[in-house]
């Protein structure tokens, strides 16, 4: 990634980033959308960004996916996402203006399997001089093969080589979730 002496965004990066979310509003919006997964607290102007925090309410269990993007404006996200198991602490679904949320996401998906460290969905130094379009498309594609994977542990439970749990601690896991 280009980093700024001051860490701030270059041109360059928020080039790239603008072509991360207009490759994120066509790839993954329909897949979220055919996956029934809604906008939390969407914008009242929809053509700005890209909505990063999403959630689907089923009969036993609430899903929920957060992109969280670099710090500094740099052209990199990460997904993280939680399956929430006891939906009692959430009686009402949060609406627009609410500034309700739910728990703290409890996994998270990454772009690789890294050995010590987590891979965060980006355009690559030598992608971004050959062809950054094409670039973003696959950064994209990829993300939106986790949001599947993401979908089939929820459904199934197994944690994929690309999906890991962020909390080792599990009493902390059992006493946030509510159980």
């Amino acid at each position: 990634m280009t980093w700024s002496p001051l860490l701030f965004p270059t041109s360059r990066d928020k080039e790239l980033r603008s072509l991360l979310i207009a490759n994120l509003r066509e790839e993954m919006s329909p897949l979220l959308k055919a996956l029934s997964f809604v906008v939390f607290r969407p914008r009242k102007d929809a053509t700005k960004g890209f909505p990063t925090h999403y959630y689907r309410k089923l009969a036993d269990r609430i899903d929920v996916i957060r992109l969280q993007w670099m710090k500094y404006g740099q052209p990199a996200f990460i997904i993280d996402f939680n399956v929430i198991d006891n939906t009692s602490r959430y009686t009402s679904m949060a609406e627009e203006g609410s500034a309700t949320w739910f728990i703290a996401p409890r996994y998270r998906a990454q772009a690789n399997k890294g050995r010590y460290s987590e891979r965060w969905f980006h355009i690559g130094y030598l992608p971004r001089l050959l062809d950054p379009r094409r670039a973003a498309r696959k950064e994209v594609e990829n993300a939106c093969a986790r949001i599947r994977e993401i979908d089939k542990f929820a459904k199934t439970g197994q944690l994929s080589p690309y999906l890991r749990d962020l909390r080792p601690d599990k009493e902390a896991n059992a006493k946030n979730s509510g159980v």
